[in-house]
């Protein structure tokens, strides 16, 4: 018999939120005492606020998420569904976004990229290593579009330190599937890609307001198609590099 699990976080009454703060500082200091009990997932796939099974409905609102370190923050998998609607999330840090997409991954045997829907919250300070809010490794192809959209928030101050300061894909699929409706960006910070960081011009994922976000120096980065060469570089059209040295000026990446 297939089970469903519906489950609601949200605070009633008041103009608070639901809070969840400090949450895994020891992996600031990587002093974690962790023993996998022989749970081969718990040691894979180690995620600090939400881990939704292939049957289960989550619903978050009204909630601040804070101060929270580890792995990755969200996984859902394959036939999950979260619902997020007025969420705050605030100076945390994950080795691999926020959100970690992957259907190379399992959890339960079903891949980790279910369906995902962020409305009207807030992101302040996020880090990670690529991709602070969302993480694409890799997708499902599936006869639907947009498993993954964020409308009405906002992202400030939140970095990568390497690639996508909010999103970061190596995907094929991501422009199909991942979508940012009237969203905010400002401030955020990647070495490649300040907001994001895909494989290709073609796999970016859909912006509502693409054309204005263009305009600020740095915010898109794919990863170069080709080399061209330009010119003579030397007889055989040959290039030597040593340890150290850069590409000569007359080699250039096309996008």
């Amino acid at each position: 018999m297939l089970r469903k699990w519906i489950i609601y976080i949200e605070k009633f009454g008041g103009n608070n939120y639901l809070n969840f703060k400090n949450i895994h500082l020891c992996y600031l200091d990587n002093n974690c005492a962790i023993s996998n009990n022989n749970n081969d997932s718990y040691e894979r796939y180690n995620t600090e606020i939400l881990l939704s099974g292939s049957k289960s409905i989550v619903n978050i609102t009204d909630t601040n998420f804070e101060n929270i370190y580890g792995e990755r923050g969200i996984i859902v998998s394959n036939g999950g569904i979260l619902l997020m609607i007025n969420n705050k999330f605030n100076s945390c840090s994950f080795q691999n976004g926020l959100i970690e997409i992957d259907k190379k991954k399992h959890y339960n045997e079903n891949y980790i990229d279910g369906y995902i829907s962020i409305n009207s919250s807030f992101f302040n300070n996020i880090t990670s290593k690529n991709g602070a809010i969302l993480n694409i490794k890799s997708l499902s192809e599936v006869p639907y579009e947009k498993i993954i959209s964020f409308s009405d928030s906002t992202f400030i101050n939140n970095t990568a330190l390497n690639f996508g300061g909010v999103i970061y894909s190596i995907s094929q699929y991501t422009n199909k599937y991942v979508s940012f409706e009237n969203c905010t960006f400002k401030d955020n910070q990647a070495n490649f890609g300040s907001i994001s960081y895909s494989i290709n011009k073609l796999s970016e994922p859909s912006f509502s307001n693409i054309n204005e976000l263009k305009k600020i120096k740095g915010a898109f980065v794919t990863n170069p198609s080709k080399i061209k060469i330009n010119g003579d570089i030397n007889n055989n059209n040959n290039i030597s590099l040593f340890s150290g040295e850069f590409l000569p000026e007359n080699i250039t990446c096309n996008e």
